[in-house]
């Protein structure tokens, strides 16, 4: 009976040791543990969104991971609207490709595919950026802008408290209302406002809403009573909503024009002589100053292919900055002329690429501003 009792006791240890182990062995969920979303806002009422997020693979994770899908645009209202959704998605990360597809309730989503699947274990950072049409999620009504703009939850578990979502809104930009904890700040690069939620707000539904409403400075009637306020991180209200940055705005515009007038006096700009490499800290200046002196359409388009990695399609800048193609290639045309971009052609295909003294001035004054 003893020796029964024993066969039976380790019978019973065996069995809870292996209940233990599968348990201990179930998979957990594959996260993403942060991500910053950018929505760059054009006058046009297109949107460019730029999608940065880490993925962890758990280690005791069973399987791997081949691709994770981007709900966008829900199907109803893509099909009320059938000119609303993507028009163009690139993946900027190594390793991965990005198209859009269509689901049995999404008109328009993003599935990122990695070339080799992702082991248990895996830590991985991604990156890709696609373009909404105009009036899908920026609407311009008589005197103001509308941006609202939805996050659908993706396909794995997101870590929305460590999340970050900002909206450039065009320059000269003042908002007059703006969504559930969301605060203003100034971008000294660009000298544009900048929207920012962090972290997400809670989620409702399917996802999080992000809603500005802004006009145009320029657009303000000059009897307008303008608030003043403490501090521009404490903006969560109606009204128009200036504070601080007002002032910021004006000295600009101030500047510019100063500076648009003496360009004009002096006629032609001289080129700069930038290098390609081998530059000293006076080139950066005199790079610095000469920046100062494009108008706000060339430095609209020096800001776009900075945010693209300082590297961009010339095909996609009429789309991203509402401007005609003849426009934009006047436009590089001078710049080129500058010496601050050039112009490479690859088979049918032109890339515009920012010198790297001027590349190397915009990321020092951005993580100056930091």
């Amino acid at each position: 009976m003893k020796r029964i009792a024993k066969v039976l006791l380790c019978t019973v240890l065996l069995l809870a040791l292996a209940n233990a182990t599968k348990a201990s062995a179930d998979p957990q969920e594959v996260t993403i543990t942060r991500m910053s979303i950018i929505a760059e806002l054009f006058e046009n009422t297109s949107v460019k969104v730029t999608v940065n997020a880490e993925l962890s693979i758990p280690s005791n994770y069973s399987g791997t991971v081949r691709s994770i899908i981007f709900p966008i645009i829900p199907i109803g209202i893509s099909m009320e609207s059938p000119s609303k959704g993507i028009s163009s998605v690139k993946a900027l990360s190594q390793d991965i490709s990005a198209q859009r597809i269509s689901t049995e309730s999404f008109g328009d989503a993003i599935v990122i595919n990695f070339e080799k699947n992702l082991k248990a274990g895996t830590v991985r950072n991604i990156s890709f950026s696609f373009t909404l049409t105009p009036t899908t999620a920026l609407a311009k009504f008589d005197d103001s802008y509308r941006f609202a703009y939805r996050f659908y939850k993706p396909n794995v578990t997101l870590n929305y408290d460590k999340s970050i979502m900002e909206a450039i809104l065009p320059r000269g930009a003042g908002v007059t209302k703006i969504s559930q904890d969301g605060a203003l700040s100034m971008d000294p690069l660009s000298e544009r406002l900048v929207a920012i939620w962090v972290p997400f707000p809670s989620p409702r539904g399917g996802g999080w809403d992000f809603v500005i409403e802004f006009k145009m400075i320029d657009q303000v009637a000059p009897q307008q009573s303008i608030p003043q306020t403490g501090s521009i991180q404490q903006q969560n209200m109606t009204g128009l909503i200036f504070p601080l940055v007002i002032s910021n705005a004006i000295t600009a515009s101030i500047t510019f024009a100063a500076s648009l007038l003496l360009m004009r006096r002096q006629g032609k700009v001289i080129p700069i002589d930038i290098p390609e490499e081998g530059y000293d800290e006076e080139t950066l200046v005199r790079v610095e100053e000469a920046l100062e002196k494009l108008d706000r359409d060339e430095r609209d388009v020096i800001d776009i292919i900075y945010r693209n990695n300082g590297k961009i399609e010339q095909k996609d800048l009429p789309e991203l900055t509402g401007f005609s193609k003849s426009k934009v290639s006047r436009i590089l045309k001078r710049l080129d002329s500058m010496g601050f971009v050039r112009r490479v052609s690859q088979g049918k295909t032109k890339i515009v690429e920012l010198n790297p003294a001027l590349n190397r001035v915009l990321r020092e004054s951005s993580e100056g501003a930091e």
